[in-house]
């Protein structure tokens, strides 16, 4: 007894399920007698490619073919009736020749191929050549191949056909007409199972026939296969899901839907538990991770673009499409995407593993911990946050002050002076900062600690390295440049050309250099860059011959200020505008 693949091979057009526009064109081509002579069809594995063939050898020579009406998109079909279309029926036609590209590679069959091809066909109209899984061919038979196949007689015609088109040379593309056969939706699998099921006398439940359709992926002879192995493995007339889940070592729908939900949940307990009673029940936890990977393919389709996907509405019952939304609701966007690459990976890493469950198990692992991460990385956020909230009426308080301090004829505020004025500031801001909770690199910021040149200059190399790791433009010019002196509150550093000071000056490139002198020296510094255009060769003044009340040359392009309330101004204005850019992550444009 033929298996119910042979048995119900479609012998007409319109008994092959799906592919409307490669049937509507070749039947045109056929109805209009323009059909060509070298045709390429490719397509995964069971999806009607040599089906498809041979039923359009079959019409090119059938002698009283049937023209269909103009609503159908298939508009020939052959009459299975004529002398013709009977013998290639019965497999009989001896100008109908199937050849096996795996098995026949060399250049040597391609060679008797060509000797045959010029022998007219015995009894039908064309001769045709049907050679399948074409990429199988050695580099040397495509060469053979291709001036046949490009010039073939007339009587001739090729039909190529292949799971793997890249593996196909494209010179051999470019000779043919090439026809992409997709695989089948399960909607068009349920129909044909549904339909060979009453003609056996089979009664198929409706969640059987959603496991086998999902089971073919996409390709209508495994699912023929699949049902074909049911019946005989049961031997009755009728056949349930738990029926198919045995055979294929399947767990149910509900396993899928309870394990999503503990994944979501984070329980990774319930999790890691469900995840070994599939393996320890028998499940094929390859198959099952398949079929997860599917409904998180469906998860993803209903986040995106909701219950109204043409896809989903296919493919799904009104039930699965419920669970979607709820459990939809449990993952944000993110968490899919993330959650879906992980299973994807573990499906790829299963075939790798002598535990089953392993990768399924470290699948979710790194989700939890992810996932887990990423919350404590929003309540950190969300925590500081409210502490800049918390901050806010302090440094609008500090920032009245400071602007205060600016104005030099305020009769309550008296004109500032270098040293007593900054020792009541800083005793201020000592005992505002006991009030108000702040983070440690306020309270470095705020603190005054002196640091000599000499000091400075030990750490000097430090510095430098810690500036090329932040920007490597700037340990260029810094590399090259001398500190000079500190003096009320800044460096003064030399560089050797105006172009260095230029860059080094700009606001942003000061304040990350300022940054990481806070960071190493634990005192705040501000920094400012004069250029030597001089250019001499003699030793750099040291501590020693440059007395802290000695500002820098005239000559030199930035000079220090020598009025203190211009400086004080000058002072006041940079740390609002630093402070600024250090709380809320800014950069200055000029």
């Amino acid at each position: 007894m033929a298996t119910l693949y042979r048995k119900y091979r479609p012998r007409t057009f319109s008994e092959i399920s799906g592919q409307e526009y490669v049937l509507q064109t070749l039947t045109n081509a056929i109805r209009n007698n323009r059909f060509g002579h070298a045709y390429l069809f490719t397509g995964p594995r069971g999806t009607g490619k040599t089906t498809t063939a041979r039923i359009f050898a079959k019409t090119i020579n059938c002698l009283k073919p049937l023209t269909k009406t103009k609503k159908s998109h298939i508009k020939i079909e052959p009459c299975n009736k004529c002398k013709n279309c009977q013998i290639v029926n019965k497999n009989q036609a001896i100008d109908i020749i199937e050849i096996d590209a795996a098995s026949h590679t060399g250049v040597d069959n391609i060679r008797q191929l060509k000797e045959a091809i010029d022998t007219p066909p015995s009894h039908l109209r064309y001769k045709v050549y049907i050679i399948d899984e074409v990429h199988m061919l050695s580099l040397g038979a495509f060469n053979a191949l291709l001036k046949t196949l490009e010039e073939p007689p007339q009587h001739t015609i090729f039909i190529l056909a292949t799971t793997e088109l890249h593996k196909v040379p494209e010179t051999i593309i470019s000779r043919c007409q090439q026809f992409n056969i997709k695989p089948l939706t399960k909607e068009e699998i349920i129909k044909k199972l549904s339909s060979i099921a009453k003609k056996e006398k089979i009664k198929l439940d409706k969640e059987a026939l959603n496991l086998i359709a999902t089971e073919a992926n996409g390709g209508m002879r495994d699912a023929e296969s699949l049902l074909d192995q049911l019946i005989s493995l049961h031997n009755r007339q009728e056949i349930n899901d738990e029926d198919v889940r045995h055979i294929l070592g399947l767990s149910s729908r509900q396993s899928i839907l309870k394990l999503t939900e503990k994944i979501a949940e984070k329980d990774l307990k319930k999790t890691l538990e469900i995840i070994n009673n599939l393996e320890f029940s028998g499940t094929n936890l390859k198959s099952f991770t398949q079929q997860l990977l599917n409904f998180m393919h469906d998860l993803l389709l209903f986040k995106t673009t909701g219950a109204q996907n043409e896809i989903l509405q296919k493919q799904l019952t009104a039930e699965e499409i419920n669970d979607l939304e709820k459990l939809a609701k449990k993952f944000s966007l993110p968490e899919l995407l993330k959650l879906t690459e992980l299973i994807q990976q573990s499906l790829e890493q299963s075939n790798y593993s002598e535990i089953p469950q392993l990768s399924l198990e470290m699948a979710v692992l790194k989700f939890q911990l992810v996932s887990t991460s990423s919350k404590k990385e929003e309540n950190s956020s969300s925590e500081q946050d409210s502490k800049k909230k918390v901050l806010s009426p302090q440094k609008k308080k500090n920032e009245k002050i400071t602007k205060n301090e600016m104005v030099e004829d305020n009769p309550v505020q008296p004109k500032k002076t270098p040293g007593p004025k900054r020792k009541s500031s800083q005793a201020s801001t000592e005992k505002e900062s006991t009030q108000t909770p702040e983070s440690e690199s306020d309270k470095t910021i705020k603190s005054n600690q002196s640091i000599s040149i000499n000091q400075f200059l030990q750490q000097w190399n430090t510095i430098l390295d810690e500036v090329n790791k932040v920007n490597r433009s700037l340990f260029a010019f810094l590399s090259v440049s001398i500190p000079q002196n500190i003096q009320d509150g800044s460096v003064w550093i030399k560089t050797k050309f105006s172009f260095h000071q230029e860059q080094l000056s700009k606001p942003e490139n000061k304040l990350t250099i300022e940054k990481v002198f806070a960071r190493i020296l634990r005192v705040p510094l501000r920094v400012r860059f004069i250029v030597d255009e001089t250019k001499t060769e003699e030793k750099s003044p040291t501590t020693e011959t440059i007395p802290e009340t000695e500002k820098p040359s005239t000559t030199e392009k930035e000079t220090a200020p020598e009025d203190d309330s211009l400086n004080s101004q000058q002072s006041a204005e940079e740390n609002l505008l630093y402070e600024a850019l250090r709380q809320v992550g800014g950069r200055i444009v000029e």
